[in-house]
């Protein structure tokens, strides 16, 4: 019988509950008590275009894996949304992906993804071996994960975050509402969340409200939203980001979303995008050489 994988650890890493294989139990539909906070507080129910992502887990770090997980807790928060969508879950069947994703389950995607062409310079940047260890992964890890399970996602760097970042998600969030009000060729609405990721740090981005120019953001890091969750308002100043809030965070950050656009419309060139290409789109766009 072959012996399972081994994970490579630090001494402060070692413990007897293996975080590449352990699954955390969710808090199921966050959006839900996002949804209802904001609408009830008379702080913000009278804010206007407010949009938030449907139907996604607050999922956290743990001792284990509070160094290195974060990329990976995105993940699992991203995947949790979009398995809500018929769309999605049945590509995640085909490629035999449990409800619940565990680290372990996350790397062994990526890895094939590599196989199978994708991003052949981060397959040699890790020398093509992820399975059990505690890597770091960053976005271009997360556009293999979701490329190899045929979800639609776009790598975006922000080099003057706050203010471009904040502007291109509410026009993302109300451009989404606007796409499934002209269109009837997708059923639901699919407003995913989007993953952020800047100064070796990763959170994800499950709504805006324009009015206010702030991002909602949850974070696998945060002992404030670990200690708190699924009550929002214990932890509502660590939810709402400003540009303020954001550049301290980091002033370069990169973006991973789904976007909608390839799938109302399958001829899109990044659909149709050979497996090794990864198109970083950069905002502003950088200066041509000469």
């Amino acid at each position: 019988m072959n012996k399972p994988p081994t994970i490579e650890k630090t001494k402060r890493q070692r413990s007897t509950k293996d975080p590449v294989n352990w699954k955390k139990p969710p808090i199921p539909d966050i959006s839900t008590h996002l949804q209802t906070y904001l609408e009830t507080s008379k702080a913000f129910k009278t804010q206007k275009s407010v949009n938030l992502s449907p139907t996604l887990d607050y999922i956290h770090v743990e001792t284990d894996d509070k160094s290195w997980g974060c990329g990976y807790r995105n993940i699992m928060m991203l995947y949790s949304s979009l398995i809500q969508y018929p769309l999605f879950r049945a590509e995640f069947e085909r490629k035999k992906l449990p409800l619940t994703l565990s680290i372990m389950d996350i790397q062994h995607t990526i890895e094939e993804g590599w196989k199978s062409g994708l991003d052949p310079r981060g397959f040699r940047e890790f020398k093509g071996k992820l399975v059990a260890t505690t890597k770091f992964i960053g976005s271009t890890e997360m556009w293999v994960f979701f490329r190899y399970l045929n979800v639609p996602v776009q790598l975006i760097r922000f080099t003057d975050a706050p203010l471009d970042l904040i502007s291109f998600t509410c026009h993302f969030y109300s451009r989404q509402h606007d796409l499934q009000r002209s269109s009837p060729r997708i059923g639901e609405r699919i407003t995913s969340p989007m993953i952020l990721q800047g100064n070796g740090h990763s959170k994800i981005i499950v709504g805006s409200i324009q009015s206010k120019k702030a991002l909602i953001i949850l974070d696998p890091s945060s002992r404030t939203q670990i200690s708190n969750l699924p009550d929002i308002k214990l932890c509502i100043k660590s939810l709402l980001n400003d540009s303020e809030r954001i550049r301290s965070f980091s002033k370069l950050v990169d973006v991973v979303f789904v976007d909608e656009l390839c799938l109302l419309f399958p001829e899109h060139p990044l659909y149709q995008t050979s497996p090794g290409h990864l198109k970083l789109t950069t905002i502003p766009p950088l200066p041509e050489e000469e």
